[in-house]
């Protein structure tokens, strides 16, 4: 995206409000991306809804673990978080596109 704008990374990070190293470790993958930064950066870039969503599902296609917070949960939200992440691997490409439907019809 900063070279579509023709930005230097020093410009991006000061726009950003983040160290450039930070920055330059975001960009080369040392450094996940945190969260809020797209939201962030679609803010200070004034970027449309299409684009922003499109970065989301570049970060998403991008993410290699997930962490996922229980400490609130209830027993059965526990329960489901635990078996999906034991039982990802085994799914077919069917099960997930039901689940994903699932998931996807509050959005």
């Amino acid at each position: 995206m900063r070279i579509e704008k023709d930005e230097n990374m020093a410009a991006m990070a000061k726009k950003m409000e983040i160290s450039l190293s930070y920055l330059s470790a975001i960009e080369t993958g040392t450094r996940a991306v945190p969260d809020g930064f797209v939201e962030k950066l679609s803010r200070k870039y004034k970027l449309s809804k299409k684009s922003t969503d499109e970065l989301l599902t570049a970060l998403d296609h991008s993410v290699s673990s997930v962490d996922i917070s229980l400490v609130s949960a209830l027993p059965l939200q526990r329960d489901l978080a635990v078996m999906l992440a034991r039982k990802l691997p085994d799914l077919s490409e069917d099960d997930c596109v039901k689940m994903l439907s699932i998931l996807k019809e509050g959005d």
